[in-house]
């Protein structure tokens, strides 16, 4: 089995939060009465509950083993954008595609591969979508 090394691993992470925070928002109660709607960008790693950066880093681990050998072949596929490498690409599309958005592995132009690294996620798969919400802490959890 091909392996990817820690470096990677540590990217491929680091973009799987990074996309996580962005691409998600809650709404929240600003105590006048109307619901205001943060994206939890805004609010910044450091708000993310210990439980939610271990279990990505368990579930992006668990992931990259699995699906090293189409990863490893998606590296040399992905066309960088603004700097953007291999293992930022794929930490990225990993949480747009087991949550179901409009962008993910199928729309970066790697063929076969991309299909597969799709198929590897979702609902019927060990990795399904995760949601972000803000807890009465002011802590961001995942369900």
């Amino acid at each position: 089995m091909q392996t990817l090394d820690t470096a990677y691993r540590a990217t491929f992470l680091d973009a799987y939060l990074t996309c996580a925070l962005w691409a998600s928002s809650d709404t929240v109660d600003t105590g006048n009465g109307e619901p205001e709607e943060v994206n939890l960008d805004e609010l910044g790693r450091e708000k993310l509950h210990p439980s939610v950066t271990e279990q990505a880093a368990k579930d992006c681990e668990a992931f990259i083993d699995a699906n090293a050998a189409d990863l490893l072949a998606a590296n040399d596929l992905y066309v960088s954008r603004d700097g953007y490498t291999g293992p930022d690409l794929a930490g990225h599309d990993f949480w747009l595609t087991r949550n179901g958005h409009g962008a993910g592995y199928w729309d970066r132009g790697l063929e076969e591969v991309g299909e597969r690294l799709t198929a590897a996620c979702g609902w019927r798969t060990a990795f399904p979508g995760v949601d972000l919400y803000i807890g009465d802490d002011g802590m961001i959890y995942a369900n």
